[in-house]
């Protein structure tokens, strides 16, 4: 690759929420599973992951776990965090959080922060 990566190895993110499939493949390969839908929808993924690195001999805090997050979302932040979501990827559409604008994102990043 060129320019190379800056993190070595390279990140490799895994999209989707498939219990059987998706989330065992995110268990043996990835660094980063994305996904998407409502807080709790998204911590019981957090769990069948959690059960998948299990049995695959994986340590689950190895994986971050993110969420594309549209503008009706981006106001349940704190549901996300406390459903084990750190990293957010925000449609960028207006909500009341972020109003579309950067400081309204940087608003929601010191929230993430804790």
């Amino acid at each position: 690759l060129n320019p190379q990566p800056i993190r070595n190895p390279m990140p490799f993110m895994i999209g989707g929420g498939g219990e059987k499939v998706t989330l065992r493949l995110v268990a043996q390969y990835a660094t980063i599973w994305n996904g998407q839908g409502e807080p709790d929808e998204l911590a019981h993924k957090n769990r069948v992951l959690d059960e998948w690195c299990e049995r695959v001999g994986r340590d689950p805090a190895e994986i971050e776990r993110s969420a594309q997050l549209f503008p009706p979302q981006q106001d349940k932040l704190d549901a996300y965090l406390k459903a084990g979501i750190t990293h957010f990827i925000c449609d960028r559409r207006a909500s009341a959080t972020t109003r579309g604008s950067v400081p309204g994102l940087a608003r929601m990043r010191q929230r993430a922060v804790v």
